[in-house]
């Protein structure tokens, strides 16, 4: 290490020390603190350490922002933000939520706080060794030094109990139970976690909580809870602390408390109206006596079962200013909770010394944090399914997640459960609980008259009967069921044949409706077996979905107006529509999110051609090319199939149909390699765009003859394909256009070696309407990919996993390629080995038919396997997609991945001790020498397309180098230096890591020093490179 920073001191003999020291300090050449504290036995362990462990628990759990941790801990984001870098050390409290936040070890944190917070003196003896134990063993020794009293050592702290969501609820029980006053009710419905929630704040907090519980009995026991909590008091700790604290008491209190403790043998007053009279005074001292032995708090459970003798005694306790904090739970909306005890709850919550903490359902994303807490993988398909069925219901969550159900069934336990609360209900009252129940959703007045034939005043007594059992939520306009579990035990209650004549009512009233939403009417028409009118309702859905770009629903409809369509009929629907135009709908519309499912479809609807019109034909020829292209590889089948569909396409002039099949057809081409070709028919796409005034189809076919002007060389004409692109109004864009138009902008930023931040901007505005639309397709994936592969090799690592990951959480498919193979990149960088090979495996076996796309999959696997310490599987992967690929027309795109071989040889020889003169080494490096050779175009040449061609170039001409065993530190930096250039911080910091290793090896260590002092810098935050890099030096101090 280098000098240490001196502070600031006045002139005198203090000054005079540490000047010495620290020139003692340079003359042994900067030995480091930990070689000095190993050297000395004294620990070098303070603040410094916590706050290193806190940010290195902060990157990995994906540098979360101030905002985000100051709202899952509940305090100020300014605390959040003093806890990482202020000189004082925060207090356990802050720091214990913010490691839990971020699911680090509590334990070893508390083990660093309280070495931090330890004054050193330098005249202590040394310190016996002890295995473990070292906060206890600080806390003794501090209490031997500077205590005062008794210290009882019983054993461990417990470790934080676990909760899902409710951080800043948690927070504030434990504060009121710490230092809170007077009585803090937490409120709920049944399950909604009040009793899991104080339990957790209990076993979290310092002080002794004493706990009450009230009871549903049949006959009422005066008191109940009182007794508990002094039967609690008396017996805890032996006894000792009951004894200590009424030792101190007035001599009435310990009579008058035998009263309720009879175990005590202490005398009662002589009459029982003066032991009546002082109940509450002795209650109050004995709190106060025993809470200034240890801090004290009381818990009381269930308060709306409590008797009255209780709540009195509570009620009278707070009027006169209790010296322990309360906590009580009370559930809302409880049909068996007294009317006396409704009372007192209303009364009381308005005293100024009570505090409702009213506990709402979980979010989803607090319930995924439940479900993985049950042993559950939350992923997002069963968290959004719970939680939709539970409406972040703790309770119900637990049950389903332990159930394991089909999405459609309760288990057991909320089956009963939700049955008593329709039991003995009038038969009106179910007639309108089965419509909502049908309908799964609220209802008008009017739509109810309809369905269950009730009206005025039977139809309003209904509604109050139902709203009286807690069953139904109301206003003037809609009804609706509390929970949409009602609505499950309610369907399953149905008797066959029930439901039909239902959801036939249910469709007429919503079908009636100037604004009714067609997949709806048309789930009600299908569940009443009427298929003709399901098929004009969804053929309506169909295409309502797909004009508010909902890609994913309206491929849902189609495939179902596909499913439903009656044999033998040519035409359905009102209006009507051809079967062959069904098919290719949907065909179509599943190309956008599932592009196996619509292949699969393909068959199906090439064999509707010749009954088709030919414009149908046409559209059903050049989508199936597209697809075939899309998941077996471009042919000349498909090629020739396209080429067919355009020329009858030609034949009727221009349209937007025929754009379309013109820009397909080009992407056919491109993908093949066929870049001349490619570049000749977007120029007629143009064209016809032109002809047809279609200002968002010309916005795209911009784009993507740009593109390939730029593959071609030509970075002018590209350039102003760009440019007229971007200046058409997206007022009178497609939003799916929009996101493309920005994805291919950044997919030539990427390439020419442009700027994170330009990458950020090309796709801001892009990413911002995918956003508001809540647009989910292949290209927006590709979009997110794109600025996140920005990102991260700008070295923003934290940055890329926050856009990436949250994108990423579903199972890879051939439609989300793309963010999925970013994710294998980031966790790479991240450290996460096991989860980057884990999802690449995944990513292995999709179809994915271009060549240069395939070429940047092995790279990404390759390297994901060389960060993982797996060479010969990172060679064995690259080499036989390399060979595949050499001879196209884009070859230009692989330089990087040939350099990712040479390093993964390299490596290989390397870890196997082969020596430099082993044949394998020259075999593999005559090979990649061939493979280079063999490329159509040059990939380590001058590209316009290709803006790290120079970096690329010097890296390879190192590892190649290097494999060869005649490694060349020049090349090392220079390549170091080229990369710089294009601001990829990572690749020069491994270029200079190799680089200080050669010098080491040399015997140049000076050299060696500085190249990884930056290297250090340029790769924190690529986990595996800064830990190789921290180890090269660590065996080089």
């Amino acid at each position: 290490m280098s000098a240490l920073a001196r502070p600031e001191l006045a002139p005198g003999p203090h000054r005079d020390l540490v000047d010495a020291l620290h020139d003692l300090h340079h003359r042994a050449g900067w030995p480091s603190l930990r070689t000095l504290a190993r050297e000395t036995g004294v620990s070098h362990t303070t603040h410094r350490d916590l706050v290193d462990a806190l940010h290195d628990l902060h990157h990995r759990a994906g540098w979360p922002s101030l905002r985000t941790l100051a709202r899952e801990t509940g305090v100020s984001h300014t605390t959040v933000s003093h806890a990482f870098s202020s000189p004082r050390i925060p207090t356990w409290g802050t720091l214990e939520l913010l490691v839990e936040a971020m699911d680090g070890d509590t334990t070893t944190f508390h083990d660093l706080w309280l070495t931090a917070t330890t004054p050193h003196d330098h005249t202590r003896p040394p310190t016996p060794r002890i295995a473990g134990r070292k906060p206890e063993l600080t806390a003794v020794r501090r209490h031997l030094e500077s205590g005062t009293g008794l210290l009882l050592v019983t054993g461990t702290r417990p470790p934080t109990p676990r909760i899902a969501g409710r951080k800043p609820e948690l927070t504030a029980v434990r504060r009121h139970l710490e230092s809170g006053t007077g009585l803090l009710l937490v409120t709920g419905e049944a399950g909604i976690g009040k009793t899991r929630l104080v339990g957790t704040a209990v076993g979290s907090s310092a002080p002794v909580v004493l706990t009450g519980h009230c009871l549903p009995l049949s006959s009422e026991v005066p008191l109940l809870p009182v007794v508990d909590v002094l039967r609690q008091a008396a017996s805890h700790g032996g006894g000792r602390w009951w004894r200590d604290a009424m030792a101190s008491a007035p001599a009435y209190v310990p009579g008058v408390l035998g009263a309720l403790l009879p175990e005590l043998d202490a005398a009662g007053p002589p009459d029982d109206s003066v032991g009546r009279h002082l109940l509450t005074p002795a209650v109050g001292v004995a709190l106060t006596v025993l809470a200034a032995q240890r801090p004290t708090a009381v818990l009381l459970e269930d308060l709306h079962w409590a008797d009255a003798a209780t709540l009195d005694l509570l009620t009278q306790l707070l009027s006169r200013g209790l010296d322990v904090p309360v906590v009580g739970t009370w559930r809302t909306h409880d049909p068996t909770t007294a009317p006396p005890v409704v009372q007192w709850f209303g009364n009381v919550r308005r005293g100024a010394d009570v505090t409702v903490l009213d506990l709402h359902p979980l979010s989803a994303a607090e319930t995924a944090e439940q479900l993985m807490m049950l042993g559950l993988d939350p992923t997002s398909d069963r968290v959004a399914e719970i939680h939709a069925r539970t409406a972040g219901q703790p309770l119900f969550t637990e049950q389903l997640a332990a159930h394991r159900d089909d999405g459609t069934t309760l288990p057991r336990f909320l089956t009963d459960l939700l049955d008593q609360r329709f039991a003995a209900i009038e038969d009106d009252a179910w007639l309108v609980a089965r419509a909502l129940g049908t309908a799964d959703r609220s209802l008008p007045p009017a739509h109810l008259e309809v369905v269950t034939g009730l009206a005025g005043d039977r139809l309003v007594g209904a509604l109050r009967e139902l709203r009286r059992r807690h069953l139904v939520r109301s206003d003037l306009d809609r009804a609706q069921l509390r929970h949409p579990l009602l609505a499950e035990a309610i369907r399953r209650r149905l008797v066959p044949g029930e439901a039909v004549g239902v959801h036939r009512a249910l469709a007429v009233a919503l079908g009636a409706e100037p604004d009714a939403a067609p997949a709806e009417v048309a789930n009600h028409w299908q569940a009443a077996g009427d298929d003709r009118q399901e098929l004009t309702w969804r053929i309506r859905a169909a295409r309502a979905a797909r004009e508010r770009f909902s890609v994913h629903e309206s491929a849902r409809q189609w495939v179902r107006v596909v499913e439903a369509w009656p044999p033998g009929t040519s035409e359905a629907g009102d209006p009507s529509l051809s079967h062959a135009e069904a098919l290719i709908r949907a065909v179509e519309a599943l190309s956008m999110v599932d592009v196996v499912a619509a292949h699969d479809l393909c068959p199906r609807a090439l064999e509707a051609v010749p009954g088709a019109g030919p414009l149908v034909a046409a559209e059903i020829l050049i989508i199936v090319a597209n697809l075939e292209s899309d998941v077996r590889g471009v042919s000349d089948e498909s090629l020739e199939m396209a080429a067919r569909a355009v020329e009858i396409l030609e034949r009727d002039g221009p349209s937007l149909v025929l754009a379309d099949a013109l820009l397909r057809r080009a992407t056919m081409l491109f993908n093949a390699g066929r870049l001349d070709e490619a570049a000749r028919t977007s120029a007629r796409v143009v064209d016809v765009c032109r002809q047809i005034d279609e200002p968002s189809f010309l916005m795209l076919a911009l784009s993507r003859r740009g593109w390939y002007h730029l593959a071609l060389g030509d970075v002018g004409a590209s350039r102003r394909c760009f440019e007229e692109a971007r200046s058409i109004d997206p007022e009178h864009c497609d939003p799916y256009d929009l996101v493309e138009l920005a994805t291919n902008h950044t997919d030539l930023l990427l390439q020419t070696g442009a700027g994170a931040d330009e990458v950020v901007a090309a796709a801001a505005e892009a990413l911002q309407t995918a956003d508001e639309y809540g647009l989910d397709t292949f290209i927006v994936g590709m979009l997110i990919a794109n600025v996140g592969q920005a990102l991260r090799e700008a070295g923003r690592v934290g940055e890329a996993a926050r856009l990436v990951l949250p994108a990423s959480e579903d199972a890879p498919g051939a439609d989300r390629w793309p963010i999925h193979i970013e994710r294998v990149n980031v966790e790479s960088a991240l450290g996460n080995a096991a989860a980057a090979l884990g999802r690449a495996s995944l990513l292995k076996d999709l179809r994915v038919t271009s060549g240069a796309h395939r070429t940047y999959l092995s790279r990404c696997y390759a390297e994901a396997h060389l960060w993982a310490g797996q060479p010969g599987a990172a060679l064995a992967e690259l080499l036989p997609t390399l060979e595949r690929a050499v001879t196209r027309e884009d070859s230009m795109l692989f330089a990087l991945a040939l350099t990712t071989a040479a390093r993964a040889g390299a490596d290989e020889a390397a870890a196997g001790g082969r020596p430099v003169e082993a044949p394998e080494r020259h075999a593999l490096a005559a090979r990649l020498h061939r493979l280079h050779g063999a490329c159509s175009r040059d990939p380590f040449g001058p590209h316009p397309m290709i803006g790290h061609g120079a970096a690329a170039r010097a890296l390879w001409c190192a590892e190649i180098r290097r494999l060869e065993g005649r490694e060349s530190l020049d090349l090392w930096t220079g390549a170091a230096v080229e990369w710089d250039r294009l601001t990829r911080p990572h690749d020069a910091a491994y270029c200079r890591w190799r680089g200080a290793r050669l010098a080491l090896r040399q015997g140049d260590v000076t050299a060696a020093r500085g190249l990884l002092d930056r290297a250090a810098v340029d790769a924190r935050e690529h986990v595996p490179l800064h830990r190789a890099i921290a180890s090269t030096r660590a065996g080089h101090p």
